[in-house]
């Protein structure tokens, strides 16, 4: 039960920080967001909201392979 709430919980999250308006409406200036990083917004938000449990470098390295 609690995996159909945690896949409900990410695809609420991802589609969320995908809509072309939440970028907008967090934006301070026309410049952020726009430069293209290896992590982009979208990475950098999920990775924030994954629970970690293992040291920094252990979850940033799995983090990064589950991208590609």
């Amino acid at each position: 039960m609690a995996i159909k709430h945690t896949s409900h919980f990410i695809n609420a999250t991802t589609d969320f920080i995908h809509h072309p308006k939440t970028k907008e409406s967090y934006r301070r200036s026309e410049k952020d967001f726009t430069r293209n990083r290896k992590l982009s917004f979208e990475g950098l938000v999920l990775c924030m909201l994954k629970s970690f449990r293992r040291t920094l470098q252990i979850e940033l390295n799995s983090f990064i392979k589950e991208l590609q």
